[in-house]
């Protein structure tokens, strides 16, 4: 089987949740070759469809569909960072930064470890994974598609749509929810409460 990196572009999206930082890689892939230090408003990033908007509205847009699960009283989306990658390695370097300054949107309080993990499967029939750090969402048992929350339903929804732009390290789009999987992350759990 061959190994799959990164890339070819990432969106690092970086945010706050209580006292610790986190960060959210998503893969994607861009147009006209951007340079470091071009502006995020220039950098059009392709979409499933084969269409592009650019980086700040799908940022935007990401962030507003995934902000309610997490708490408004202590979670801030900082900024998002694009990065490049030399093809076949986890060699990367940075193009562009976008800040977002957005608060979380739920009145429940944050699960500091907490690690869930939203799965699906690609068109080239891998399986894509996207991590959700210092939710709102408690630890529990695998959920389908079907049987999760409306909120998790939507996030899916968006990510196998065609208005997509986050690829499967595969370099395919994903097009088929497999499960939600709320647990806690035990590196942070370590970092929290062991040190």
């Amino acid at each position: 089987m061959a190994d799959n990196f990164p890339g070819p572009y990432e969106i690092r999206i970086f945010y706050t949740a209580g006292s610790i930082e986190h960060q959210m890689n998503l893969s994607c892939n861009v147009k006209y070759n951007p340079q470091p230090g071009d502006a995020a408003s220039t950098i059009a990033v392709q979409l499933a469809d084969g269409s592009d908007d650019f980086m700040g509205n799908v940022v935007s847009a990401w962030i507003t569909l995934i902000k309610t699960l997490f708490a408004a009283a202590d979670v801030t989306f900082d900024r998002a960072e694009l990065w490049e990658y030399t093809p076949g390695t986890y060699v990367s370097r940075y193009i562009s930064t976008y800040d977002i300054g957005t608060a979380g949107d739920s009145a429940s309080t944050t699960k500091l470890a907490s690690q869930g993990i939203m799965t699906f499967r690609t068109t080239e029939g891998g399986v894509m994974k996207i991590y959700f750090q210092g939710t709102t969402l408690a630890a529990g048992p695998r959920e389908t598609y079907a049987a999760a929350a409306v909120v998790l339903q939507d996030i899916f929804d968006f990510v196998i749509s065609d208005a997509n732009w986050i690829l499967a390290k595969d370099t395919s789009y994903p097009v088929a929810a497999l499960a939600w999987l709320p647990g806690e992350s035990e590196a942070i759990f370590k970092k929290l409460y062991r040190t």
